[in-house]
């Protein structure tokens, strides 16, 4: 390179500058930008998965209330609601607290008022099949009434979506 005349070593440094500009934009397209899109892949999938949790939680809270009230109208005797209770809304409001139970399964807390939940429910339908007194069952049906609402909010604040 000490023998190269000026004419020679201009034309070799701007040869080498190009190339190695071409190299950062590749570079830069090969590396940078896929980072770059899975960093907005990662977000979409965050804001998707809040949104997945956010509709369950609602839904639960729809059904649960549902479910309480027309365990109030089947304990009392009520024929249509007997068959709800029994039926779609029972298996409707066991969907949706196996779906709490599946998307909040990390939450060690949740997951163990969600089984409380379920000892409850089998305790009203208990009082519910053996024609149990008010006395009995509206204590219970209320008590699941605040287990649905707790989880809920639990929820809620595993998700950061509550007030406090």
């Amino acid at each position: 390179m000490e023998t190269w005349s000026d004419k020679t070593k201009f034309w070799s440094e701007t040869i080498r500058i190009i190339l190695l500009a071409i190299f950062g934009v590749l570079g830069v397209y090969f590396i940078v930008d896929p980072l770059k899109n899975k960093t907005s892949y990662e977000a979409e999938l965050g804001k998707e998965r809040l949104l997945l949790k956010a509709t369950i939680i609602d839904n639960f809270l729809s059904k649960s209330h549902k479910y309480t009230a027309i365990a109030f109208d089947a304990c009392n005797g009520d024929t249509a609601s007997i068959r709800l209770f029994q039926g779609d809304d029972g298996d409707n409001y066991d969907d949706l607290l196996n779906r709490m139970s599946v998307y909040f399964r990390s939450n060690t807390e949740l997951q163990t008022e969600i089984k409380n939940i379920m000892q409850v429910k089998s305790s009203l339908y208990g009082c519910f099949k053996r024609h149990a007194n008010k006395d009995e069952w509206e204590p219970i049906r209320l008590d699941l009434e605040k287990k649905n609402n707790a989880v809920a909010w639990d929820a809620m604040k595993f998700i950061k979506l509550n007030d406090d």
